[in-house]
């Protein structure tokens, strides 16, 4: 599986091998964050304030963080079961 965000304002999960969509969410904005994978779940961020965990196989969000005011372009850092962010 290959996960990205796209100018278009979705995040997408696609096929590995074919590219083909298993999976996207829709946002309000661009999504320039780099998504990181820890395990099952992956972490990106947008222009839209908002940072997303998400199911990586379902592409069901898990949670979302929407208290940022900047875009959020950078990749998280998962640290000892944190996970940390700039905007």
């Amino acid at each position: 599986m290959v996960v990205l965000g796209s100018g278009d304002g979705f995040i997408y999960g696609l096929d590995l091998n074919s590219g083909k969509e298993i999976w996207k969410i829709k946002t309000n904005a661009s999504v320039l964050g780099t998504p990181v994978v820890d395990g099952k779940v992956v972490y990106i961020g947008g222009s839209d304030h908002n940072f997303r965990a998400i199911d990586i196989k379902t592409g069901k969000q898990i949670w979302t963080f929407d208290g940022v005011e900047g875009a959020i372009v950078g990749k998280p850092l998962i640290y000892q079961g944190k996970v940390f962010f700039g905007s």
